[in-house]
């Protein structure tokens, strides 16, 4: 996002799991909130809103 924040879908910007401003790029990435988005994607596949994204992106 323009202010820094690391968010999960640029379009559903309401998970942010962290800013680059603060911590770099792989600790991010690496951190307990990614994590955990990560393994719901894992165990309980795309969200609904995901099957929309070729449509959102303009595909």
């Amino acid at each position: 996002m323009p202010n820094g924040d690391v968010a999960t879908c640029r379009d559903y910007p309401d998970y942010v799991c962290g800013n680059i401003q603060d911590d770099d790029l792989l600790t991010i990435w690496n951190n307990g909130k990614y994590r955990r988005f990560r393994n719901s994607l894992k165990q309980e596949g795309l969200m609904p809103i995901c099957s929309r994204c070729c449509g959102l992106m303009g595909w």
